[in-house]
C-alpha cells in the first residue's frame, strides 16, 4: 500500500495484483454503504402513526419494530468484522446488502405487525455490514491522521443520508403509505450490492486473512472483552451517541406530541441534528492534522459540554417548545459527536492492530446494543416531556466524558502501548 498525493489514490497490494483506488470514489462508496443502517432507521419514523392505525396498536407496540431492528443490528455487528477478517471485506459487503434487500422486500409485504417486527429484525442483521466493514477498509488502507481525516470525510458525506431520510420518509408517509419505505430500501440495497461488487477494492489480501478457527475467534472476543480501556472507551462512544439517539428513536413522539409537527415536518428535527454531525466531522478533518487525535477528542468534549449547558438553560427557562430554539442544544451536541467519533474509533481499533475487523465489530456492537436498549427502555420514559429529552443530552454528555477519562487513566496505569496519540 502506498499513498499518492497527486492523484489522491492508494495502491492496494493483494494476490490479485496492485489496484489503484481513487480516494474520492472510495469516500463516496463507503459513505453510501455506512448510510444504509441509519437511513433504514430514520426514513420510516414519520409512518409510525400510520402503522398504529393500520395495525390497531399503540405507539409503544410500533416502537418495537425499531427495537427489533436495532437488536438484530447489534448482534450481527459483533461478527461482521470477524467475518470480513476471514473471507475478505468485499464479499462480506456484497452478500450483506443482497440479504438486506430481501429482508426489505419481506417487510414491504408484511400483513401483520408481528411479521413486520420479524422482517425488521432480519433487516437489522444485515444492516451493519457497511458501517463495520467500511471502518476496517479505511484502517486497512490508511494510518494516523490520514485515516482520521478520511473517516471524518466519510462521516460528512454519510450525514446527508440521515438528513434526507425523514424528508423522503415524510413525503412517502403522506403520499404512498408505510410499505413504500421498504420498497425504496430494497432498491437502494440492491444497488449498493452491485456497486460494491464492481467498485469496492479488496483491502485485505488473502495472506493476511484470519484462518477459520472457532477457538481463535472465541479467544479474540474474550481478549476484547477483557481489555478494560477498550471496553470503557467503547462504552463512552456508545453513550455519546445516545444523546442524539434518544431524539432519533423518539422522533415520532418528540416531533408530533412535543413539538406539534406533522408527518412531513420531521426534517425540522433531523436536518439540524444531522447538520451538526456534518459540521463536526468537517472540523475533525482539520483538527486531525493540526492538533492530533487526542486534542481533537478533547475539543469535541468541550463542544458537548456547551450543548449540555444549553440544554440546562432550556430546562430552567421552562418555555413551551419553539422551533428553531428547541433543537439548538441537540445541534451543538451533534457537532461534538462529529468531532470525537473518528478519533475515538481509530484509537479504539488500534488497541488490536492485527484484528481491526474484530475490534470494529465489538465497537459497533456496543454502540448499537446501547441504542437498542435506549429505544426499548429509555425512550418510552421520555415520551411527552421536552425537559426529559434535554436531561438525556446532559446525562449522556457527562457519562461520555467521565468514561473516556477513566479509560485513558486505566490504559496509562496498565502501560497500554497500543493506545495511540
Amino acid at each position: 500500500m502506498a499513498e499518492n498525493n497527486q492523484n489522491q489514490s492508494v495502491k492496494v497490494d493483494s494476490q490479485q495484483g496492485p489496484t489503484r483506488v481513487n480516494e474520492h470514489v472510495l469516500t463516496l462508496l463507503l459513505a453510501a454503504c455506512s448510510m444504509i443502517g441509519p437511513f433504514a432507521t430514520d426514513m420510516y419514523l414519520p409512518s409510525f402513526h400510520d402503522m398504529m392505525g393500520n395495525f390497531c396498536v399503540g405507539l409503544e407496540a410500533v416502537q418495537q419494530t425499531l427495537s427489533a431492528y436495532l437488536i438484530g443490528f447489534a448482534v450481527m455487528t459483533l461478527f461482521y468484522g470477524t467475518i470480513s477478517d476471514v473471507i475478505g471485506r468485499k464479499p462480506t459487503m456484497v452478500l450483506g446488502f443482497a440479504f438486506f434487500a430481501l429482508a426489505s422486500l419481506g417487510a414491504a409485504l408484511s400483513s401483520s405487525l408481528e411479521a413486520l417486527i420479524a422482517y425488521r429484525a432480519f433487516e437489522g442483521v444485515f444492516a451493519g455490514c457497511g458501517m463495520v466493514v467500511g471502518m476496517a477498509v479505511i484502517r486497512d488502507l490508511y494510518g494516523g491522521p490520514q485515516a482520521q481525516k478520511l473517516m471524518a470525510y466519510v462521516a460528512m458525506v454519510f450525514g446527508f443520508g440521515p438528513a434526507m431520510a425523514p424528508i423522503i420518509g415524510g413525503y412517502l408517509a403522506v403520499h404512498a403509505g408505510w410499505q413504500s419505505h421498504f420498497w425504496v430500501l430494497a432498491v437502494i440495497s440492491f444497488a449498493l450490492a452491485a456497486m460494491c461488487l464492481f467498485f469496492l477494492p479488496e483491502s485485505l489480501p488473502k495472506q493476511k486473512r484470519t484462518p477459520v478457527s472457532l477457538k481463535v475467534l472465541v479467544a479474540g472476543y474474550v481478549q476484547c472483552s477483557l481489555h478494560l480501556p477498550f471496553m470503557l472507551g467503547s462504552l463512552a462512544l456508545g453513550l455519546a451517541f445516545l444523546g442524539q439517539g434518544c431524539f432519533i428513536a423518539g422522533a415520532a413522539d418528540w416531533c408530533v406530541n412535543v413539538a406539534g409537527l406533522g408527518a412531513d415536518e420531521f426534517w425540522k428535527l433531523f436536518i439540524p441534528m444531522v447538520g451538526g454531525t456534518v459540521v463536526g466531522s468537517w472540523i475533525s478533518t482539520r483538527l486531525a492534522v493540526r492538533v492530533g487525535t487526542q486534542q481533537s477528542i478533547r475539543a469535541g468534549f468541550a463542544v458537548m459540554t456547551i450543548a449540555a449547558a444549553a440544554s440546562l438553560t432550556l430546562i430552567v427557562l421552562n418555555h413551551p417548545v419553539r422551533m428553531p430554539w428547541a433543537v439548538v442544544p441537540l445541534s451543538i451536541y451533534t457537532i461534538g459527536i462529529g468531532i470525537i467519533r473518528p478519533g475515538m474509533s481509530l484509537v479504539l481499533m488500534d488497541c488490536f492492530p492485527h484484528s481491526r475487523g474484530m475490534a470494529s465489530s465489538v465497537l459497533s456492537f456496543v454502540q448499537t446494543l446501547l441504542f437498542a436498549v435506549c429505544s426499548a427502555v429509555i425512550v418510552p420514559i421520555l415520551y411527552g416531556a421536552a425537559w426529559k429529552y434535554e436531561v438525556a443530552i446532559i446525562s449522556f454528555a457527562a457519562a461520555t466524558i467521565v468514561l473516556w477519562i477513566a479509560a485513558e487513566a486505566l490504559k496509562f496505569k496498565l502501560g497500554e502501548k497500543r493506545w495511540k496519540k
